[in-house]
């Protein structure tokens, strides 16, 4: 019995390739010839090939693997085993960071069977440059100076660090390659200046330093609300140059009391955060002396301040904070003492339907609340509380005074916050008040439906093969929103809104890319300055007309705001 299953066994491979495959009637489909293509990549600027760029072509009609590959030296590339049809050839290369950081376009070709498509040209827009010198009021060159440079603000996005710098001996510095864009630039010189100092005033921190140079954004100004914004352009080099002029310092010592009979399991970390909210993000911070709990801050400008605290025991129940303003003169103060608080907890219920809270038959929920902070710091993080499935009800530990804006999130699928109320009172947007006394209960109601509307795509100059990436911006200017994917397709296709819930939204739609993320929040807020809101009611069946911006068109409006013609 076991030589004649070992025989069956030894058999199946030479039966199964000898059956017919494909067709009936033992007659097999032979694949369809495949085609290549082979072309250059090229500084769409100078004309100069660019090697070692990464090539990809794909066909998003018909979804298969993309076909990828290096161009050379002499920036030329082939790819093969191409199926035949519409292929979109795209490159990228980390010298060459597309406009405001999107993708670089690419080109359209027509593949054919078993022939190659050769003299295609890709061609890439070169970087921008910024460079300068910072020097002292005298003309002499500062070193060791950092400089930043900064996205300008666009709408309601976040600026991000796009480079930083050292100037060198000759106080000169150099940031590339940088995506085209507008920018703001600052600098801050560590360089301690020489002083004298008489013997008797040398304390336990040594000789404290009585002038700095301070923080600046270009040309002159101690906040980035006064910094002059420029553009860098395609190829362009923006030069910048500093005059810092010395300023008076103070030195800030003080000493943090815990709370009555409390100890802390981590070192707790002191925060100097400037009030002003777009400087939050320049605090100093530093530990404590575990022998009597003192803190010191060192060469700090004149200016208004938060001084914050937050030490824990274990759980975020046992969490405690401390914050303080605080007004730095010219002169070192006397030392503060900041106090430690317990944290609060925030207490609520989610209205929503039992299935949409517990689940049904095997699928169990984890639904949970969170808070975040307006902006991301490290004094202020994330928090949540898991929704209890019995009854709705959640508490949130650890939480300090300040503005927070309410998140809601399931594990059984997609759901919006449909009303809010903190303290009996309506919420419009999402963000909230915690005060230190306050113990007001946060309701929320949830609702997993959402409308169903029809996507119009409405191209104005784009290939009818350009897979369409539909993305959604809520009009709301109360908080920070980011863009979302609303649909996605060809044009001509019926397509329909995506899981977003009513409202007003600037919609828009804008190619597909392999080459990175074309849904971009930069992108967005430039995009909306072309649009008007649409309302998405909560009813059904809703047509939107979306308009299309072609690589061109984006490439366009892009240059215009990075010149300043559309300022």
């Amino acid at each position: 019995m076991r030589c004649s299953i070992l025989l069956c066994l030894l058999l199946l491979p030479a039966a199964a390739q000898t059956s017919p495959i494909g067709q009936p009637g033992g007659e097999s489909r032979s694949p369809r010839p495949l085609g290549s293509v082979s072309g250059r990549i090229l500084d769409a600027y100078t004309g100069e090939p660019v090697a070692g760029a990464r090539v990809m072509a794909f066909n998003l009609r018909a979804p298969g693997p993309m076909v990828a590959g290096m161009s050379n030296a002499d920036g030329r590339f082939s790819l093969a085993g191409l199926p035949p049809g519409p292929q979109y050839v795209q490159a990228m290369h980390p010298n060459y960071p597309g406009l405001l950081g999107l993708p670089q376009g690419g080109v359209y070709i027509g593949v054919q069977p078993d022939r190659e498509t050769t003299d295609v040209a890709v061609k890439l827009l070169p970087a921008g440059v910024a460079s300068g010198r910072v020097r002292d009021d005298s003309g002499e060159p500062i070193c060791n100076c950092v400089v930043i440079l900064t996205q300008a603000q666009m709408g309601n996005s976040q600026p991000q660090v796009i480079a930083s710098g050292t100037t060198d001996d000759r106080g000169e510095f150099r940031l590339a390659p940088i995506p085209p864009d507008r920018y703001v630039l600052s600098t801050e010189c560590t360089a301690r200046l020489p002083e004298e100092y008489p013997l008797d005033v040398v304390g336990p921190y040594g000789m404290e330093p009585r002038e700095a140079w301070p923080r600046v954004y270009y040309p002159g100004s101690r906040t980035r609300a006064g910094a002059t914004e420029f553009g860098v352009a395609p190829g362009g080099e923006q030069k910048i140059e500093f005059r810092l002029k010395r300023q008076r310092v103070g030195n800030l010592r003080g000493v943090l009391t815990p709370i009555p009979a409390g100890t802390w399991s981590d070192p707790p970390r002191i925060y100097l955060v400037p009030s002003a909210p777009e400087e939050s993000a320049n605090y100093k911070v530093t530990g404590i002396n575990r022998g009597n709990n003192s803190f010191y801050f060192q060469s700090v400008p004149p200016g208004s301040y938060e001084l914050k605290a937050s030490a824990q025991r274990g759980s975020r129940e046992s969490a405690s904070f401390a914050s303080l303003h605080f007004t730095m003169g010219p002169a070192t103060p006397p030392p503060v003492t900041l106090q430690l608080h317990p944290t609060m907890v925030v207490k609520g219920k989610v209205d929503a339907p039992p299935q949409a809270l517990a689940g049904t038959g095997q699928g169990k929920s984890i639904s949970y609340v969170t808070l975040n902070p307006p902006t991301f710091s490290e004094h202020m993080l994330a928090l949540s509380g898991t929704i209890d499935t019995r009854d709705g009800s959640f508490q949130i530990a650890g939480v300090t005074p300040g503005r927070w804006t309410i998140g809601y999130g399931s594990s059984l699928g997609p759901t919006w916050i449909e009303a809010m109320q903190f303290g009996g009172t309506p919420v419009n947007g999402r963000t909230i008040e915690v005060t230190a006394d306050s113990s007001a209960e946060l309701r929320l109601s949830i609702s997993s439906k959402f409308p169903t509307a029809q996507l119009e795509l409405q191209m104005r100059s784009a290939s009818p093969d350009t897979y369409w990436m539909v993305q959604a911006l809520r009009a709301s200017g109360s908080i920070i929103e980011r863009p979302v994917q609303a649909g996605s397709g060809f044009a001509g296709e019926k397509l329909r809104w995506g899981l977003l819930p009513p409202g007003q939204y600037y919609v828009s739609g804008v190619p597909q890319s392999y080459s990175g993320e074309m849904i971009n929040q930069r992108l967005a807020e430039l995009l909306r300055r072309e649009l008007q809101p649409v309302e998405i009611p909560s009813t059904s069946g809703k047509a939107i007309s979306v308009p299309c911006f072609s690589y061109e068109e984006i490439q366009r409006i892009a240059t215009a705001y990075i010149t300043g013609e559309a300022q």
